[in-house]
């Protein structure tokens, strides 16, 4: 996408508001055919369904593709991922309760490298800066590089050409979290943590979304042959921002600075308190690439976890939508009266 930049000026000043929580959700699966082999029913589902339609299913140990609408999609997916130079040794499986996720191809023990994925596939606020649109977003100095990669995925996303074009169209039309729980599940949890985090956080994006809006139009207005109003609906930036919060890894850089990155495939791990997969957040300066080596070995046909991090269920339940039944991590608000003698 090529822009003409322009002059935009209007006064703002926004708060950024993505967090840095390491993290994988579904993403691009990769589908091939294979046999799980016996002894590895653990988790798996005769029948499996997604948010974004049937895809597989599990069947006497022996993993098959079910044609939907949606393969030729995931099979563009895959050949992307593939040219990119990703290196797995992981394939996609559906689970329990219907999650995509990534199963090991063979029996993989600790030091096993899981995934590589090259730096040119990383996705930063840098990306977004270095863009054609960068440009015009940075013209209003008060945007957080936050807000600069929040804007520009909303807009790139719908690109036909962007570098990432099948990373995007892979990705669930409708993302699930605290931020987007009804009103009724959300007041199931009156009276918790988790209640109060998921009212205050909704309020806050509420309102940056409200303080982003003329920016939003500024953009519109100036770009209007690039650019789409519908992009900028509330809707598409809760999308944006639950992805960012979701899907977004802290790698560290070799010149020793942090980045929140969306990683391409590698975001179809899913989390656990016992991961297979605990250190991944450092890019390799010899190779530049993005590792991902084994910690404890997982067996051919069962899923591969990796740690978001020592995350409580409230928090959880906000950024991802979902809790752990015993999580280790999690916390509870005890409110003492201590009467002073």
């Amino acid at each position: 996408m090529q822009l003409t930049l322009q002059r935009l000026t209007m006064p703002f000043c926004p708060a950024n508001y993505l967090g840095g929580f390491p993290s994988c959700r579904p993403s691009a699966p990769l589908f091939q055919l294979c046999s799980l082999g016996k002894g590895h029913q653990q988790n798996i589902c005769t029948t499996a369904s997604i948010f974004l339609g049937r895809l597989f299913c599990f069947h006497e140990h022996t993993f098959h593709l079910i044609p939907i609408p949606l393969a030729h999609l995931y099979n563009c997916c895959c050949r992307w991922v593939q040219q990119s130079d990703v290196q797995t040794q992981l394939q996609l499986g559906i689970f329990s309760s219907s999650v995509r996720g990534l199963a090991a191809c063979d029996d993989l023990d600790p030091g096993s490298m899981a995934i590589t994925v090259p730096e040119t596939l990383l996705i930063t606020e840098d990306t977004a800066k270095e863009s054609d649109l960068g440009p015009a977003l940075m013209q209003f100095t008060q945007l957080g590089g936050d807000s600069i990669a929040v804007i520009w995925t909303m807009v790139e996303r719908h690109d036909p050409d962007s570098h990432w074009a099948a990373f995007w169209q892979s990705l669930p039309e409708t993302l699930h979290s605290g931020l987007t729980m009804s009103d009724t599940l959300l007041q199931a949890l009156q009276g918790t943590s988790a209640h109060t985090e998921c009212h205050s956080a909704r309020q806050h994006i509420k309102e940056q979304y409200e303080g982003l809006k003329p920016i939003l139009d500024a953009l519109v207005a100036a770009y209007p042959a690039h650019v789409e109003a519908a992009w900028f609906s509330w809707d598409a930036y809760l999308w944006a921002v639950q992805l960012w919060y979701a899907y977004a890894m802290k790698v560290k850089w070799p010149d020793g600075s942090c980045k929140e990155c969306l990683v391409p495939y590698a975001s179809l791990l899913n989390h656990s308190v016992r991961p297979h997969i605990v250190q991944y957040g450092q890019l390799d300066a010899t190779t530049r690439q993005l590792c991902f080596p084994l910690f404890r070995p997982v067996s051919k046909g069962c899923q591969c976890f990796l740690s978001y991090g020592p995350l409580s269920n409230p928090k959880l339940m906000l950024f991802y939508g979902m809790a752990i039944p015993d999580n280790p991590y999690d916390v509870v608000q005890i409110e003492l009266e201590v009467k002073y003698i």
